[in-house]
């Protein structure tokens, strides 16, 4: 469940794209650089920003380039919109208890000014402004407030916000309607791509629905096998602590074995081959689990490729590849031990690697 929502403020929020491009220019021209155009801006703006500035402003500070480029964005502050639904996302999410932060470069005159402005003030428990460089201030930001990080969404439109995100920890939402190509975007591998503020809304929807409304949840997940044979093996939160097997929901349209899929190169960073079906089982408000639920738990049994490219998400404290003996020892959710049981009797192991 996300409990917690860290928003970007421009580009993500804030439609100021007009304003921090004209702001741009001018702290060029003023400091003797060349003005760029506006799809090299889109294309080669980075935070942190002298990775930017450095290279056209040779022998400025960022304190130079600061003050020239806010000077200029102050003047069009009142220029400054939502974008359209943004209003009514922190409302909603708001009414729903959900804690709602805000991480910006932008600094905090501005950001408070431009809130009150648009009625959201009280909205935000707290708004982090002048933050430069992200992965300090988010870092700090889920330490002083103790956000749990598999419950918090970090939501941002540039690489640098995805970036830091993947590195706190949190799961990440790349807003496709800012500053960044798309492309940039997706290379960077957020857990989740928004089209449109409504793919937000909606999302966050779907997540409230499952926490509020007594219903049978189908998921998808599978043992993974190496070429040496060995298993992967990931401990999780949800499941208090103990040791299980990667896999998620099934989302509207898909395929059980498409969502499978999906489902493992999320998680894990894998991809998988050799894909056999194992078992359904039910899973019906377990204890081990954090909260009362009733999963519909698909399993199947598939070997990983290229198994040096592991990189577990959000979701996952540790992950580990282990020998069939060696996961018998480790404490296990009771569906892995279901599952492995099940591969044993049908004889699938040989037939994996």
């Amino acid at each position: 469940m996300i409990e917690n929502v860290i928003f970007d403020w421009s580009g993500t929020l804030a439609d100021d794209v007009d304003l921090t491009f004209h702001a741009t220019n001018g702290t060029l021209t003023q400091l003797g650089g060349e003005p760029i155009d506006r799809e090299t801006y889109r294309r080669e703006f980075k935070i942190p920003v002298m990775g930017f500035y450095g290279t056209r402003l040779p022998g400025r500070s960022l304190d130079e380039v600061d003050g020239v480029f806010f000077d200029e964005y102050e003047k069009r502050l009142d220029d400054v919109v939502l974008f359209d639904g943004a209003a009514s996302v922190l409302h909603c999410l708001a009414a729903r208890g959900v804690r709602l932060f805000i991480l910006s470069t932008v600094p905090n005159r501005y950001l408070d000014r431009l809130l009150a402005r648009h009625g959201l003030t009280d909205l935000i428990e707290e708004v982090v402004g002048g933050a430069f460089d992200k992965s300090k201030y988010l870092a700090d930001l889920l330490r002083r407030r103790n956000l749990a990080h598999d419950r918090t969404l970090f939501i941002g439109d540039t690489a640098h916000d995805i970036e830091v995100g993947r590195i706190a920890g949190v799961r990440t939402a790349a807003a496709l309607w800012g500053y960044a190509p798309r492309e940039m975007l997706e290379a960077e591998a957020p857990d989740d791509l928004l089209e449109t503020m409504a793919d937000l809304q909606a999302m966050l929807d779907r997540d409230h629905l499952l926490e509020t409304v007594p219903l049978v949840i189908p998921t998808v997940g599978g043992v993974l096998v190496d070429d040496e044979g060995k298993l992967l093996l990931v401990r999780t939160l949800k499941w208090s602590g103990t040791w299980g097997i990667p896999g998620g929901k099934i989302q509207y349209g898909e395929t059980m074995e498409a969502a499978y899929e999906r489902e493992i190169k999320e998680e894990t960073g894998l991809d998988v081959e050799d894909t056999r079906f194992v078992m359904i089982q039910d899973c019906i408000e377990s204890t081990e689990f954090v909260k009362p639920r009733h999963f519909l738990l698909i399993n199947y049994l598939s070997r990983a490729l290229e198994t040096d490219r592991l990189a577990w998400n959000y979701e996952i404290e540790e992950a580990r590849w282990v020998t069939r003996d060696e996961a018998r020892t480790l404490p296990l959710n009771e569906p892995t031990r279901i599952v492995l049981d099940e591969i044993d009797r049908l004889g699938l192991w040989e037939r994996s690697r």
